[in-house]
């Protein structure tokens, strides 16, 4: 699949809501999370991306806005697939803020393993092998709390979802 459009990004609480409602009817959605854990007990939500078969949503908490319904919505028994890669600091960030658990979930890096691509698969790796495409790893030391976000650092941020329902299908 293919995103034409620029990411949506979500800084209010009614374009949160659209969103809420958009997700409810999913099936599947890839979910990632930019975050700073440096000095301090509990890593800091700096920034939160989401991909349909549709589109890709960069969501920003700086905005103080209402995560707990958005990952309550997604926690729901009829909710979509979570599909995310090395999952484990994202849904910590997801308990630690909401006390949410994700029940439905595939880790593409664990089942990257079990297919042979290595026990620690990045996603760039794996997205290299299964989708033959490159990404680009020059976002990931960023100062994700400045806002507005640099154009570079939205499509770093959108391009850690942009494959993930591609690779939950290919695996």
């Amino acid at each position: 699949m293919t995103y034409e459009k620029l990411p949506v990004w979500i800084d209010t609480q009614e374009q949160l809501t659209a969103l809420i409602a958009t997700l409810r009817g999913a099936e599947r959605i890839g979910i990632d999370t930019e975050f700073h854990g440096e000095r301090t007990y509990i890593p800091r939500l700096m920034l939160l991306q989401l991909a349909t078969e549709e589109d890709i949503y960069l969501v920003d908490p700086l905005a103080e806005l209402d995560l707990c319904a958005l990952f309550t919505a997604i926690a729901a028994p009829d909710g979509p697939l979570v599909i995310g890669h090395a999952l484990r600091n994202d849904l910590e960030i997801v308990y630690l803020r909401c006390g949410t658990v994700l029940p439905r979930l595939f880790d593409t890096q664990i089942a990257g393993a079990f297919l042979g691509f290595g026990l620690q698969v990045g996603l760039s790796n794996l997205v290299a092998k299964v989708c033959d495409e490159g990404l680009p790893k020059d976002g990931q030391m960023a100062d994700w709390s400045r806002r507005p976000l640099s154009e570079k650092l939205c499509t770093y941020a959108a391009n850690d979802v942009r494959y993930l329902l591609q690779l939950h299908t290919k695996l």
